[in-house]
This record gives C-alpha cells, structure tokens and sequence, in this order.
C-alpha cells in the first residue's frame, strides 16, 4: 500500500500504566502509538472502539477542557475495557 495523502494533523497515545502480561496484546505503560488517519498499528481492537469518536472531536479541533480535562488537547484517563 502506498499511502499518497498527507495528513495536516496527528496526535499521540502514550500507555500511562499496565504490563504487557495484562493485556491480550501486550501493550504496557510507556507504549507510543502516533495516530493520523489510519488506526496506529498494534492498538487493542477493544481501545479502538472507544478512541475512535475521540479522534474524531480531535480531527475536529474540539476541546477537552469541555469534558473536565484540564488542557484543550490534552486528555487523560482512558481505561482498556480488559
């Protein structure tokens, strides 16, 4: 596949917690995942279903600090559904 669009925009995952022997994929704290277009590779299908609105609203230029988060583009505490 060869990708032929450039994004103007992305944003980064980054695990806060969690050991890979605790989740089905592997997945621990300190694992980045750079998100454009396409779903990063390696992303728990499970986290997927709930990151994908949320990518929307970023895609969008929406504001976290609506939802209680202290900075605009900046949100914390999304769990893993295990």
């Amino acid at each position: 596949m060869r990708k032929w669009m450039a994004e103007d925009w992305e944003f980064e995952l980054v695990a806060t917690e969690g050991k890979a022997r605790h989740c089905r994929v592997g997945i621990e704290e300190g694992d980045k995942f750079i998100w454009q277009y396409a779903c990063p590779a390696d992303i728990c299908p499970r986290v997927m279903i709930e990151l994908y609105p949320l990518r929307m609203v970023i895609e969008c230029g929406g504001d976290w600090t609506y939802r209680g988060c202290e900075e605009k583009y900046k949100m914390n505490n999304i769990s893993c559904n295990k």
